[in-house]
């Protein structure tokens, strides 16, 4: 029985505990609904990533903000010409989180076939970088916002 039970977490542990499980990507509109029904705020003029290779769209959306915040909070979604480099980009986000990680940091990580999800609460910051295929949504926010940006990327199914 031990042999079974050590046999099953090394396969789990070989194949990354990813599930077989896929997504549906969303579009730019769909992530432009949702924001605009969560009181988030979306910028008719963008030019963030116009001359950006390998990106074909995108779009923000940005938190109200007090007076007087010097953190712009958004939330921001990109569409790239191959999944390599939305994966490449993510790979470098999280990168960019460790980087901030500090004790007592909670992360939260979900793989399947075409998805990587990974969120982190550390410093008093919600940093999220959630992929489906070739469609990309992150941000760095104030851990007080976690809540409406969390509705937001739950509704998007990221």
């Amino acid at each position: 029985m031990k042999k079974i039970f050590l046999l099953l977490v090394l396969v789990l542990f070989m194949t990354g505990c990813s599930s077989g499980v896929t997504k549906p990507a969303k579009n730019i509109n769909d992530f432009e609904t949702i924001a605009l029904n969560k009181g988030f705020i979306v910028p008719s003029e963008n030019h963030d990533y116009d001359n950006a290779a390998n990106i074909t769209d995108f779009s923000k959306a940005i938190l109200k903000s007090e007076e007087n915040v010097q953190i712009e909070k958004k939330i921001e979604m990109i569409i790239y010409s191959d999944v390599e480099t939305a994966d490449a980009v993510q790979k470098s986000h999280i990168e960019q989180f460790d980087l901030l990680k500090s004790t007592g940091a909670q992360a939260k990580k979900e793989k399947g076939k075409n998805f990587y999800h990974h969120s982190m609460v550390s410093n008093n910051m919600y940093m999220i970088s959630s992929r489906i295929d070739n469609t990309l949504i992150f941000g760095k926010i104030p851990v007080a916002d976690k809540e409406l940006v969390e509705s937001l990327i739950t509704e998007l199914g990221y």
